[in-house]
């Protein structure tokens, strides 16, 4: 009796290139997080409270055209746009809520090791949550400012809508630093542990407790307020729409705060992800 030979059928595919893995990544990142009820209500509240109540103000007191003092100073009608405490408040949680998880659940449920079990590089991986994190929050930081630049405009009283224009291109600036800010040290603290509370906790205090301390220390030495990444922040956004951070702050000491604490969580996270990557 003669043996059947063993049916087998070669893969003639190709495999995924490394943007469609990243997109992969990124797009589900985004599903889930729009489906979170702790996100929705984050961007449902702070939507109405941060950019609603705003945009509605504008229509009614229609300004004379965008200006920077609209968006960092405020007017006898609008509160301070950019620097509101309510906008600081609402981005930092929802940087909380929506980081805490992108790599610790990785942990948690051991699908870290499958992702390298693959061809994916840690830069890859590192990368592919970054955008999806930033693809999140930019909803509430950069999306929602815009539209509120737009309703502005299209609701302004004078002709200087050059002068509109480009505050509504510095907003957008604005926008980005204030995406990538929250979410590069919100992904941070998510390498750090496997616990999603953690994370998320750690997210709001690493935001809050050096704000505290800069306040403290900063009755000895003024540049102590730099300690604070909130600080340092809403000095870049004087800096982006024309204004000059405090006399008394050492520029120098503001640039080196500036980009440590966009870049340093950045380094730590990649640190972090290679070495577990590799001792996977």
């Amino acid at each position: 009796m003669g043996i059947d030979p063993i049916e087998y059928t070669p893969w003639h595919g190709k495999r995924s290139g490394i943007s469609h893995r990243m997109f992969v990544v990124i797009k589900k990142i985004l599903n889930t997080s729009v489906r979170s009820k702790g996100v929705i209500v984050l961007l449902l509240i702070g939507g109405i409270l941060v950019h609603l109540f705003p945009i509605i103000t504008a229509v009614i007191f229609p300004q004379e055209k965008l200006t920077a003092e609209i968006m960092v100073r405020g007017t006898p009608t609008l509160e301070p746009y950019m620097r509101g405490e309510l906008f600081l408040i609402f981005s930092i949680l929802l940087a909380a809520v929506v980081t805490s998880d992108l790599i610790s659940s990785d942990y948690h449920d051991n699908s870290f090791i499958l992702y390298f079990s693959r061809p994916i590089k840690p830069p890859i991986y590192m990368i592919s949550k970054f955008l999806g994190g930033i693809s999140v929050i930019s909803l509430f930081c950069f999306v929602m400012p815009m539209l509120f630049c737009i309703t502005v405009i299209s609701t302004q009283t004078g002709s200087d809508y050059w002068t509109s224009f480009k505050v509504m291109g510095l907003t957008a600036l604005a926008g980005v630093l204030t995406t990538f800010f929250f979410t590069a040290m919100g992904l941070m603290l998510s390498s750090m542990t496997k616990r999603k509370a953690y994370a998320g906790v750690g997210t709001f205090v690493a935001f809050f407790a050096p704000t505290l301390i800069a306040e403290i220390f900063s009755e000895f030495n003024v540049n102590w307020r730099l300690l604070s990444p909130i600080n340092v922040l809403h000095y870049t956004y004087d800096l982006i729409y024309g204004y000059d951070i405090p006399h008394n702050i050492d520029t120098s000491l503001f640039y080196v705060a500036l980009f440590t604490y966009l870049l340093l969580p950045l380094v730590i996270t990649y640190i972090v992800i290679q070495r577990r990557a590799v001792g996977k």
